[in-house]
């Protein structure tokens, strides 16, 4: 599953998740707790282009 979570106005975080039928989804509103090893991130540089 994925999940873009929004962090601030402009900023937000694309999540990947397990698709495990006994966890329930998350719905557009719905507060979360991120938590992962540092080893298990990547960080993309922005490229200066528009978001729109």
């Amino acid at each position: 599953m994925e999940y873009y979570v929004r962090l601030t106005a402009q900023d937000r975080l694309m999540v990947q998740a397990p698709n495990k039928f006994v966890d329930a989804a998350h719905a557009v509103g719905d507060r979360v707790h991120l938590h992962w090893p540092a080893q298990a991130s990547l960080v993309l540089a922005d490229d200066g282009g528009s978001t729109g």
